[in-house]
């Protein structure tokens, strides 16, 4: 696969400029003994910001724009958009673009985002029962017939990352309404 942003990456580590901008640690030189034992020195050189020939997050235009479009290819998607902030902020996004106003279907054990980004989004939340593995005590999310019997009359649905397969997501993609 081609990796634009990670070859971008690894020549911007390679230069060993001095960082006189965010973040704060200046490529792993300030960060406390205990937390570079526990994850690594090498990856606080890789934390770097709109430097020269990494692109700007705000308005992509050269390794974002590429990384961004050659994932988006492999993963068969028309668009993809990287963010900042975990799935969290990724989550709130997606409901304030697809659900202001309306409706929405949530599994009853959603991920407190959820609900919000409904609630930024002045959206309704429709809650869904999920299904258990009795031996394992673990959800399993919500079955697709349980959607399909809920769905008629609702614009937009949402499940959490955590408990959708894609497989589970496949089975749902004929419907004309947006999936988060």
């Amino acid at each position: 696969m081609n990796t634009p942003l990670w070859q971008a990456l690894q020549a911007a580590v390679g230069r060993r400029a001095a960082s006189f901008h965010t973040p704060g640690h200046k490529n792993g030189q300030i960060v406390p003994q205990a937390l570079a034992v526990a994850w690594g020195s090498d990856v606080f050189r890789y934390d770097l910001t709109e430097i020269p020939g990494l692109d700007n997050l705000a308005h992509p235009e050269g390794v974002l724009a590429e990384s961004m479009a050659a994932w988006a290819a492999a993963r068969g998607c028309a668009h993809v958009q990287y963010l900042l902030g975990g799935t969290s902020l990724g989550l709130k996004a997606a409901l304030l673009a697809l659900c202001r106003g309306r409706e929405v279907f949530v599994p009853r054990h959603a991920h407190h985002s959820i609900y919000e980004g409904l609630v930024l989004a002045g959206a309704t939340p429709l809650t869904l029962p999920v299904r258990f593995d009795d031996r394992l005590g673990i959800p399993l999310g919500v079955a697709p017939e349980d959607l399909e019997a809920a769905f008629a009359a609702i614009l937009c649905w949402c499940i959490p990352p955590i408990t959708a397969s894609l497989g589970r997501a496949q089975k749902c993609s004929h419907w004309p309404k947006p999936m988060v």
